[in-house]
């Protein structure tokens, strides 16, 4: 930090704000809408009319290239560590646009099929990797709260791509569709890339001698300059901090950082497996318990306003509480969402197993980028998190099926969802007893 003299004011921040760092992570996720499962799904019904194809063969195709799409974030998430801010979102948010325009153009299904996984790849793994990796590198003070708004907005803000194309369709097809998408995201790739790219050629904010004894100041121009180094691709708190190296890459708790990641990705493959499971067949399962289809689906929208509230809450709670006691409370969330199948018996009661569903995605999507960030440090931040989407991708294109098969070998999905409550069973008693990271390492960067 450059220190003058001659008292004088705090030049004007030169680098993305906190609310900067967030709304751009959270504008990622948000690009993110054309490669997940809901932005999708409005497609599925024209595209089988169109090619001819049953939805029993587009599901496959689906399945298929969601599953050769999952390691996808090992490749990327290793490039997030190496590469600048601004190259990975025009190299991923190019990727995703060209992806769009495949589908958009192909002649049948297995073009579709390579289109789709690009969708998969670049959309639900790549943006939602880059945004989460950026926000919790730059932002070390109160990161779960960040990572929590994030959630909540770009979470939120997915919803608008299904919404733009169901009214598009209709109008201009599914084809027209796909390639107003790419144009979207093309443009908001080059928008957010550009941004990126300024920030990290600005120069640190220079701080009058009169201020330097304003805590809260002072934090705010390290905060401004621990961003600037993360946009430009290098991570300050590794860099010349022996300390931190040593947190980082000592032997001592290499044990530990092992199963802090074996911990978080558990979770985050049951939250991701189970939720989907549900989520995709919660027609059949709220169906069950007797509610009409137009019920059930219904049930769909006080899912994603408790996932937006539960995130900034969870957001916040994480930067207060032991790790240790987070994991189980997420997990304890999604059992009672299983144990809510059970009680639906109305509208009304289906609303409760709704929320408690979509709070307990919104949990953990608010929690274990923060949880990670802190347990094992930020140095390879982007190859940890890769990884975990890698296993959570494959763990939500298995889980329609394997929750099919379990509800046919046990009689209905009411049974199957509660024999799948010892899968978060299982991962909150291995939070409780497993070898973690101790929490006084919580200091910036760790």
């Amino acid at each position: 930090m450059t220190v003058r003299s001659d008292p004088s004011e705090v030049s004007a921040p030169v680098t993305p704000t906190r609310v900067g760092v967030v709304a751009m992570g959270a504008a990622l996720v948000a690009m993110s809408g054309p490669g997940q499962t809901a932005g999708f799904s409005v497609f599925v019904d024209p595209v089988t009319e169109s090619f001819g194809i049953s939805r029993s063969q587009l599901t496959a195709a689906y399945l298929v290239a969601t599953l050769v799409a999952a390691p996808v974030g090992l490749l990327l998430g290793k490039r997030l560590d190496h590469h600048r801010l601004a190259t990975m979102i025009r190299v991923v948010g190019g990727s995703l646009a060209l992806a769009l325009v495949l589908t958009a153009v192909s002649p049948g299904l297995p073009v579709l099929t390579l289109g789709v996984f690009g969708l998969r790849a670049f959309g639900q793994t790549g943006l939602t990797l880059t945004a989460s990796v950026f926000v919790a590198r730059a932002i070390s003070d109160r990161r779960g709260a960040a990572l929590g708004w994030m959630t909540a907005v770009g979470g939120a803000s997915i919803s608008l791509t299904p919404l733009l194309a169901s009214r598009l369709i209709p109008v201009i097809g599914w084809r027209w569709t796909w390639m107003v998408l790419a144009a979207v995201v093309a443009a908001g790739s080059a928008g957010l890339s550009m941004s990126a790219s300024r920030a990290a050629r600005r120069s640190e904010p220079v701080v009058s001698a009169d201020h330097v004894d304003d805590v809260d100041h002072v934090d705010h121009v390290d905060h401004v300059d621990h961003v600037d180094h993360v946009v430009a691709g290098v991570d300050p708190d590794v860099e010349g901090d022996p300390a931190l190296d040593l947190i980082a890459f000592g032997t001592a708790d290499q044990r530990q950082r092992r199963w802090a990641f074996a911990v978080l990705a558990a979770g985050f493959a049951t939250i991701g497996g189970v939720g989907t499971a549900l989520g995709f067949h919660q027609i059949a399962v709220l169906g069950e318990r007797g509610l009409t289809a137009g019920e059930a689906a219904v049930n769909f929208l006080p899912q994603s306003v408790a996932a937006a509230c539960v995130a900034v809450l969870v957001g916040r709670l994480v930067d207060r509480i032991p790790g240790r006691l987070m994991v189980p409370m997420v997990m304890l969330l999604l059992v009672a969402a299983l144990a809510a199948v059970h009680q639906v018996s109305s509208p009304l009661t289906a609303v409760l197993f709704g929320v408690l569903l979509g709070s307990a995605a919104a949990a953990n999507g608010a929690s274990e980028g923060a949880l990670l960030a802190r347990w094992t440090g930020t140095v390879s931040l982007g190859r940890l998190r890769g990884r975990m989407m890698a296993i959570a991708v494959a763990s939500t294109a298995i889980a329609p099926f394997w929750f099919t098969l379990l509800a046919d070998a046990v009689g209905s999905f009411t049974r199957a969802a509660t024999v799948s409550m010892v899968l978060p069973v299982g991962v909150a008693l291995l939070a409780l007893v497993a070898p973690l990271p101790p929490e006084h390492l919580r200091r910036r960067g760790v």
